[in-house]
């Protein structure tokens, strides 16, 4: 109830996180066969995770990417273009980062 775990829903052709007793209402009503969230990295670790850069200046990691599960595209694209505002990382960066090296490792 405090918010801690989210409970996925249907909204439109959208999916959204619930949280507290509309989330618990919901994971109620159907029967609890939903899917739940938790935050597992806080904000300022995955900030430092997403820039971090070694020393020949490349990223430590590589790949900015999703499940694709609760979590949609958009969220990736929202938050990955505050790093471009905050001058974390260039447009350039975030579009390989978010784009080009994801689906190699998929290969």
């Amino acid at each position: 109830m405090d918010g801690f775990i989210g409970v996925v829903a249907a909204k439109g052709d959208d999916n959204v996180i619930l949280k507290g007793q509309e989330a618990y209402d919901h994971w109620r009503a159907q029967g609890t066969d939903v899917t739940c969230t938790f935050p597992v990295t806080p904000g300022s670790t995955r900030f430092l995770l997403a820039t971090a850069k070694d020393s020949a200046h490349r990223f430590v990691i590589d790949a900015i990417a999703t499940d694709g599960g609760a979590i949609s595209r958009n969220f990736i694209l929202s938050k990955g273009l505050t790093l471009k505002l905050l001058d974390a990382m260039t447009l350039m960066e975030f579009t390989a980062k978010s784009a080009y090296f994801p689906p190699r490792y998929l290969v």
